[in-house]
């Protein structure tokens, strides 16, 4: 009965980590979410948040390699001319003229469709 806490704590954790690191939540607000509201509640709230927007590495850039998608978000709060941040095994922060050189954003499908009923085009010919 001592370890129940224990446990529950790692479960919350493990799951903070496969679901909110790649949420606009972040780890933290995952965390808080699924250790206060409990994973049966947490899980639902935690994914209504956007996924961070995908990039793919067009040639091989420091621990970066060709033909792979990686998430990747805008750093609003530095002084910088909008330095991205990808996410891999650990953050890199590139400045937009490394990013633009070595990877292209992808569109998501929601935005592909959202794009296509603006300009007119409903998917039947």
């Amino acid at each position: 009965m001592e370890a129940f806490p224990l446990i529950y704590f790692m479960v919350v954790i493990i799951m903070a980590e496969a679901i909110g690191s790649f949420r606009k939540c972040g780890w933290w607000g995952a965390f808080i979410l699924l250790f206060f509201l409990t994973p049966l509640l947490g899980i639902p709230l935690i994914l209504l948040f956007p996924r961070h927007p995908k990039a793919y590495c067009i040639k091989d850039y420091l621990c970066f390699h060709a033909g792979v998608a990686y998430r990747f978000k805008i750093d609003k709060h530095a002084n910088k001319l909008k330095p991205y941040v990808l996410i891999n095994e650990k953050e890199e922060r590139l400045s937009e003229y490394e990013f633009t050189e070595y990877f292209i954003p992808v569109e998501s499908y929601r935005a592909y469709m959202h794009r296509r009923k603006a300009d007119g085009k409903t998917g039947y010919r």
